[in-house]
């Protein structure tokens, strides 16, 4: 069984490469919108061409992803659709909506998302405005995630970028709230390998790593030679990954030949632990 947790999908008029978005976007519309693939692959985030690229990567179930918009409304658009298409199809899809943590209007949400099915909530601080991974507003937003029994995804970033999404600002975030579910897109950035510092192994006990690093996939290796075999949740970033493949980055993780046991727990187990936890 193959589950991808890591799926973007947008609703229609979301999917266009001229879409109307408001120029407070600037970095979605720079790194998407304006992205020479940019058309190419939002027009993969349908339902209907995720349903196609599931099938042809044998994946059984996809967890579908809202972006990260810094609007509010942008976010409650992209979060309808997806809490529409879990409604509807629930034995091929979970949703994850989006929040932006600068907008606590919106933390009385968190409520709604769990009784419509939803099992986690999707942040990104690169994308949404002047905050880091650990500011007060994130750590406001994750005690309402606890409470609601969900967890968070959120975008890291490698260190060769100093960035709001750091590896240290997520350590931080983990430190603060220590019930909070995370799941640390891009490997984490590889902030794991710090998993071998016996002082911060207790940083790590509330997070995975998912494998949307489709290019360079062999990361994962290394998180799984420190013992972290259990914390690697399969996603793709689809289709805004290079290769804007499903079943390209399913090829790659069985490329490594792991044992099946550990193939197995990647692909659907780490993930499927993390919901009943």
């Amino acid at each position: 069984m193959i589950i991808d947790a890591h799926v973007y999908a947008l609703p229609d008029r979301l999917q266009k490469v001229n879409a109307d978005l408001p120029a407070g976007e600037k970095e979605i519309i720079s790194s998407i919108y304006k992205h020479s693939e940019g058309e190419m692959a939002l027009a993969l985030s349908s339902i209907e061409s995720i349903e196609k690229s599931m099938e042809a990567a044998s994946i059984s179930k996809s967890t579908l992803v809202s972006f990260p918009w810094r609007s509010a409304i942008l976010c409650a658009e992209n979060n309808h659709y997806i809490m529409e298409a879990t409604k509807h199809k629930p034995d091929n899809f979970w949703g994850i909506c989006s929040i932006n943590p600068s907008c606590s209007d919106s933390f009385s949400l968190i409520k709604s998302f769990k009784d419509n099915g939803i099992v986690g909530v999707k942040i990104n601080p690169e994308w949404q405005g002047d905050f880091a991974l650990d500011s007060e507003c994130v750590c406001e937003l994750a005690d309402e995630i606890i409470e609601n029994g969900l967890f968070l995804m959120t975008h890291v970033d490698h260190p060769f970028n100093i960035s709001n999404a750091s590896g240290a600002h997520l350590l931080s975030l983990a430190r603060k709230k220590p019930e909070l579910k995370i799941i640390a897109a891009h490997m984490g950035g590889m902030i794991g390998m710090y998993y071998l510092n016996e002082n911060m192994k207790e940083n790590f006990n509330n997070i995975w790593f998912d494998t949307a690093v489709s290019s360079t996939i062999k990361m994962v290796n290394h998180y799984i030679d420190i013992g972290l075999s259990d914390k690697i949740i399969f996603g793709t970033d689809f289709p805004f990954n290079h290769s804007h493949n499903q079943e390209q980055v399913v090829k790659a993780v069985k490329s490594l030949k792991l044992a099946t046991e550990i193939e197995s727990k990647i692909f659907s187990g780490n993930f499927l632990q993390l919901l009943k936890s």
